[in-house]
């Protein structure tokens, strides 16, 4: 789905072959992808947000255990044509978006310094990355940063570069690397550095930046041992410890859409026997303004099926699955078209504005759903007429959650097609 226009969409086949439709999937056209999608966990498609017919593909060029590499292509007719940024990629996407009013061609990448070997095999430590603009020679001027630890927020202009000559392509600190240089910019053009309390300089391993109301909430890793990362989140000052992320950067901060300075995080509750007894605790809290205080989640008074809950002190908390669950880490609990309700766990979807909820089993293959008409308070099931069980892995609609349209994704789980990615559709209007 087009994230900036609800009646654009793609359809990535075999061999090269891209759909598109630009009348919410009534008609579509075919054209011919420049390479081979990625398997380096890039995104494949970025698009820009004024110009719907804009699109950066990111996909695989060379031979594998050979020189196997991403590449970034630029189209500006929907596909029909194509022009190289940049080989060798991490990621490129459009500078331009609607906070961030820029120049709406520039097309910004994190590239590999070394363009040489399979990139599947790079070891993060020991392959600098550098931060270019692309495809235009005359924006090559620009002061940009040669050896980069990552872009890991581009809301309101926030690129964050290291400039100290840290080398790394991930989101922590490289072997033999003495700190992290936090690096901001609002023009693309010019950087000025990050300021951190004495006792909470980058020295530590790793930090995540999240969206926020103010755009000004980070994530700084202080344990980074493999499945029991923590670390302090921060805004302006020390705000909570011990939140809990993931080896791929992944935070358990979630903003509640549509409703201003409302977020939840997963705590680890026991950072000193986590790592003894092999797993971590989890406590969720919630903040009204913006993450400068933090609270226990008030439990509603009955459970999803109508039922008291044992605890019934002042003491007692809800606890919920946190981001780093997620298969899809693009699926949100919440919904800009339906302010308030918060969905966790299993995979869902919002639709017409939130009056109608879609969930699927994402814990075994299944050829049904069960959907609710009205905003939960009644649910039904809806069996596909298929002999084919598929395991979902997303649920997609529009973007702005407004239809009552819905295609699950996954891959079916009984031979001769096990394995092969399938795709169900679901009229709600229909049902």
């Amino acid at each position: 789905m087009h994230p900036y226009s609800d009646d654009v969409a793609y359809l990535i086949g075999p061999r090269r072959e891209l759909k598109h439709t630009t009348d919410t999937g009534r008609s579509w056209n075919n054209v011919s992808a420049p390479t081979d999608p990625n398997i380096f966990r890039v995104p494949v498609l970025a698009f820009h947000p004024k110009n719907e017919d804009w699109i950066i593909w990111t996909g695989a060029k060379g031979h594998p255990g050979r020189d196997c590499h991403a590449v970034a292509h630029y189209s500006l007719d929907h596909g029909r044509s194509w022009h190289e940024v940049e080989s060798y990629v991490r990621t490129c996407s459009l500078a331009r978006d609607k906070d961030l009013k820029i120049d709406q061609q520039l097309i910004l990448c994190e590239s590999y310094r070394d363009k040489r070997g399979d990139q599947s095999t790079f070891i993060s430590s020991e392959r600098p990355l550098q931060f270019i603009p692309g495809p235009h020679e005359d924006l090559r001027q620009y002061r940009w940063a040669h050896q980069v630890l990552g872009i890991p927020h581009r809301r309101a202009g926030a690129y964050l570069p290291d400039d100290a000559g840290v080398r790394h392509s991930g989101l922590q600190l490289p072997r033999g690397a003495h700190g992290l240089s936090l690096q901001v910019s609002l023009d693309e053009q010019n950087f000025a550095p990050g300021l951190f309390p004495r006792n909470m300089r980058m020295e530590y391993h790793a930090y995540t930046v999240l969206e926020s109301t103010t755009d000004s909430v980070l994530h700084l890793t202080i344990s980074n041992t493999p499945k029991f990362e923590w670390g302090n989140l921060m805004k302006s000052y020390l705000n909570q410890e011990f939140v809990n992320r993931n080896g791929d950067g992944f935070v358990d901060f979630e903003n509640l859409i549509g409703l201003d300075g409302i977020a939840v995080i997963n705590v680890v509750a026991n950072p000193k026997e986590a790592q003894v007894k092999g797993t971590n605790e989890f406590r969720t809290m919630i903040t009204h303004n913006d993450g400068a205080t933090w609270k226990p989640l008030t439990p509603p008074a009955k459970d999803s099926i109508g039922r008291d809950y044992a605890c019934k002190d002042v003491s007692c908390a809800l606890h919920i699955h946190g981001f780093t669950e997620r298969y899809d880490a693009r699926a949100t609990y919440s919904s800009p078209s339906v302010v308030g309700p918060y969905m966790d766990a299993h995979l869902w979807e919002f639709g017409d504005s939130g009056l109608v909820l879609v969930m699927a089993d994402d814990d075994a293959p299944t050829h049904r759903v069960i959907y609710s008409p009205n905003e939960g308070m009644t649910w039904s099931e809806y069996v596909f007429v298929t002999n084919d069980k598929m395991r979902v892995k997303s649920i997609i609609t529009v973007t702005s959650d407004t239809s009552r349209k819905f295609a699950l994704f996954g891959h079916y789980a009984r031979t001769p097609r096990r394995g092969a990615p399938g795709l169900l559709a679901a009229d709600q209007e229909e049902v």
